[in-house]
């Protein structure tokens, strides 16, 4: 029997499955709104390289246990170009039930590999893409499930090509702002409603749209194969809520053009 959450809530979205013998079924938190939290990205010249956030109003998450770290493999678009630097992200952050916390730490893993075919004690990612990055986003409060997506900026993380990545949260809440600890009420956000409206810009790359959480008692931003679930059945257009924006590569033609315009322009001076 699945058990769902209910209440007033203003939030974010998540789900799991086992990829070597079918998918496992989580149960799910009811969509709430979303809340943003954090300033809007000030990067110029950027593109969205990966976004299963901006066409969401509602958002859910796992209830099933433990989830203090969730992943996903994705693919971005060829925006960023063959190795996209990424600048900004947003993150959906799912809070169960009414909290109250001095600090919230997001902890966050780039991956450049992912093979979710491996036997079930294998790793599903490997290649880390430099250490894990950690934001503290200040105090937190609800008066019953709520969701808030996070904008982070600064990461200057560049991927080594555009497809089979990961990326692993882990959020940590602290009662004096100082010292922070793992916190299974406080979780990676993800797209609701479940089972229909296809990701914008990238794709899921694990199969059938399914997530990882840690299962089997991960700590370490990676994941055993059998670590897999999905909360709405296998389909792609699930996953963890967030977003990824990376400096902007012009097309081909356009670099052509520029080139040209450029080259024109010299040689008028030199005229």
């Amino acid at each position: 029997m699945q058990r769902v959450l209910l209440g007033a809530v203003t939030g974010l979205l998540a789900f799991a499955a086992s990829a070597f013998a079918g998918a496992t079924l989580d149960s799910y938190a009811t969509p709430v709104t979303g809340t943003p939290l954090g300033s809007p990205s000030s990067s110029l010249a950027s593109a969205l390289v990966y976004d299963a956030v901006s066409d969401l109003t509602t958002f859910t998450t796992t209830t099933s246990t433990p989830h203090t770290y969730t992943g996903q493999a994705f693919s971005v678009s060829n925006a960023g170009g063959a190795t996209p630097t990424i600048t900004d992200a947003k993150a959906g952050l799912f809070v169960v039930g009414a909290q109250s916390v001095a600090g919230v730490r997001l902890r966050l893993q780039f991956w450049g590999a992912y093979n979710g075919a491996g036997a079930a004690t294998d790793p599903v990612f490997s290649s880390p893409v430099g250490a894990p990055l950690s934001f503290d986003l200040g105090p937190v409060t609800t008066t019953g499930n709520g969701v808030f997506v996070v904008t982070l900026t600064g990461l200057n993380v560049t991927l080594p090509s555009t497809s089979n990545l990961g990326i692993a949260f882990n959020w940590m809440t602290s009662t004096d702002g100082i010292n922070y600890v793992d916190n299974t009420n406080f979780v990676t956000a993800m797209r609701a409603p479940v089972n229909t409206m296809p990701i914008p810009v990238g794709t899921n790359a694990t199969v059938g749209g399914q997530y990882y959480r840690n299962a089997g008692s991960e700590s370490n931003f990676n994941f055993l194969t059998s670590s897999v679930r999905s909360i709405g059945g296998t389909n792609p257009n699930d996953g963890l809520a967030f977003q990824l924006t990376a400096t902007a590569v012009p097309e081909p033609a356009t670099a052509t053009v520029m080139g040209l315009a450029t080259l024109a322009v010299g040689l008028r001076r030199r005229r």
